[in-house]
């Protein structure tokens, strides 16, 4: 149940981040924060599918 938990935050986590790095959404220039944040939201977005076939398996 936990697992559950904690892999939900990261998917939310995860795809929020990436979605806050498309300029199709934000007609700007993506900030220093966002690109430090988006290999941190690809490998959250990894790791949480892994966790989550690891969890319903």
């Amino acid at each position: 149940m936990i697992v559950l938990i904690i892999t939900l935050v990261l998917i939310v986590f995860a795809a929020f981040t990436l979605w806050t790095q498309f300029p199709l959404f934000f007609k700007k220039k993506p900030t220093n924060l966002q690109k430090k944040l988006e290999p941190v939201a690809v490998i959250g977005l990894i790791l949480s599918v892994i966790a989550a076939v690891i969890a319903t398996w």
